[in-house]
């Protein structure tokens, strides 16, 4: 009797030490690995780096990717083409009449944007820009003069002026033949082209001689 009570305390604390041993095992081994995988904040970073490496490398990827020759706001831009009109208002300051003229773009302003026009007329306000119609207007600090019409004499580009009669007589004749114009430049002076005052004058000159 006494024989079984010792081999049955001596079997109770075999067990109870391998029990022991196990645990301390587990202890040692079960946290470096089950408990890491069981961190559900552990989790939560990992995924949402890894998305946001994702999305970085998609947004560089369509940075490099972006295709040429998207349009501009400069390409889309309305131009004066050949049926444009071109609307030129002097309003003179002293007795504050506005004296329009309306013409058809000379050649040398066709595919010109805007900027292009203004840049070229820098003391002349643009109103109006489309491709249909163009309307600059410009104040000159003086009384509305009588009008001028520069056509052709003996091939070459003239200025005639109405005397006390009405009648046209030639003011000015230039060193510019009309032979050195576009056909429809030419058949425009043979015609005659009416402008108001000197500062159009000179601007139509100008246009045509430089």
């Amino acid at each position: 009797m006494f024989i079984r009570r010792k081999i049955w305390a001596l079997s109770s604390l075999v067990f109870v030490i391998s029990v022991i041993g196990f645990y301390a095992l587990y202890m040692s081994l079960g946290p470096s690995v089950d408990l890491r995988k069981s961190d559900p904040k552990g989790i939560v970073e990992e995924y949402v780096n890894q998305n946001m490496n994702n999305v970085t490398g998609e947004k560089n990827q369509d940075i490099g990717q972006i295709p040429e020759g998207i349009p501009t706001s400069q390409a889309n831009a309305p131009k004066i083409a050949r049926s444009t009109q071109m609307v030129y208002q002097y309003y003179y300051e002293e007795d504050g009449k506005t004296v329009e003229e309306t013409i058809e773009p000379p050649y040398f302003l066709i595919g010109l944007t805007r900027d292009e026009l203004q840049e070229k007329y820098s003391d002349w306000q643009i109103s109006y820009f489309s491709d249909q119609k163009v309307v600059m207007k410009k104040n000159i600090a003086s009384k509305s003069p009588y009008h001028f019409v520069v056509g052709v004499y003996n091939g070459y580009i003239a200025i005639f002026y109405n005397n006390e009669e009405g009648e046209l007589e030639i003011k000015e004749i230039t060193e510019t033949p009309i032979s050195s114009l576009p056909i429809e430049e030419q058949n425009k002076l043979k015609e005659g082209i009416k402008v108001y005052g000197e500062e159009a004058l000179i601007r139509i000159l100008e246009d045509y001689t430089s």
